[in-house]
């Protein structure tokens, strides 16, 4: 059954809405990195010492390279694609997934799919598709970026060969693809584990409007918490800073490409994972609950 709920999902407007947005925000932070190519390519031109000239020119060929230009996006922090790009995605998969099953129980559709099901089944069919909807479309989009940019730009599955380009840990164009992949996954676990966990609260939040933007508005909750906690400086404190999917994403790019230093860097690799890891046990005890009270709702 789920396999229809998520081609429902991909045949409607939400998809496109969804793609839109986040290809809007990925275009404008393109250009600010071509604005960056262009502060290189000009400071390689008036720059008059000739070891600081190379370096400099070599960094603005980096800008030939579509791969670069991928790693760019995702790890520059003073581009701030992640900074708003996820809290997008959390808005646009919020209104479109996390109200959906408490929007099916109110207008009775649940009951025509229940005369077929169980509604543990039911239940399980749908969070399976939207947490597949949500992984698929996010890899989608990711591999449709990389690709155009490698398309657009050139370079092919060359690497750029500048030593300040974040990469000299990586021995080969897998080794440095995956490395830009694992904070996207990270972001996509984030994302997915909001969205599943607000869906199965419809027992307590009974309100439509308020499911579909509590994923958006719980980022900046756990930013600012985050950031508190995190200047308290006390043992683990450094932890509460990674709740949030900005500075989680962020953080672990640097830390794969060994650009972040101080206390991060001594953090184990589990800490990254922090939001999805204590997701879990929330998510389980919220989908027992949730199938306790309407299981009998629909058995009464």
């Amino acid at each position: 059954m789920f396999w229809k709920q998520l081609k429902r999902y991909y045949k409607s407007k939400g998809t496109l809405i969804t793609i839109g947005v986040l290809a809007i925000w990925t275009g404008i932070n393109y250009y600010l990195l071509h604005l960056d190519r262009m502060a290189w390519v000009h400071a390689a031109t008036f720059h008059e010492n000739e070891s600081g000239i190379n370096l400099m020119q070599e960094m603005a060929d980096n800008y030939q390279n579509g791969i670069y230009w991928f790693h760019q996006l995702t790890l520059t922090v003073q581009v701030q694609w992640a900074g708003l790009f996820w809290y997008f995605a959390m808005a646009c998969f919020g209104i479109m997934l996390s109200p959906q099953l408490y929007m099916n129980i109110q207008d009775n559709y649940g009951s025509m799919i229940l005369s077929r099901i169980s509604y543990r089944k039911y239940l399980l069919s749908t969070l399976t598709a939207q947490a597949l909807y949500i992984a698929s479309l996010l890899l989608l989009f990711f591999v449709g970026v990389l690709a155009l940019s490698m398309i657009i730009i050139g370079g092919g599955f060359t690497l750029p060969t500048s030593s300040l380009s974040g990469y000299s840990h990586a021995q080969s164009v897998p080794q440095y693809l995956i490395s830009m992949f694992l904070p996207l996954l990270l972001g996509t676990l984030i994302t997915i584990s909001t969205i599943l966990v607000t869906s199965v609260s419809c027992f307590i939040v009974k309100n439509k409007y308020l499911l579909a933007f509590i994923p958006f508005l719980l980022q900046p909750t756990l930013l600012f918490v985050g950031f508190y906690v995190g200047n308290l400086g006390f043992t683990g404190s450094s932890i509460a800073g990674l709740l949030s999917v900005d500075n989680s994403v962020i953080t672990f790019s640097s830390f794969i490409h060994g650009n972040f230093g101080g206390s991060m860097m001594e953090l184990p690799v589990w800490s990254f994972f922090i939001f999805p890891l204590l997701m879990i046990p929330v998510f389980v005890i919220f989908y027992l609950l949730n199938i306790r009270k309407y299981e009998r709702t629909y058995l009464s």
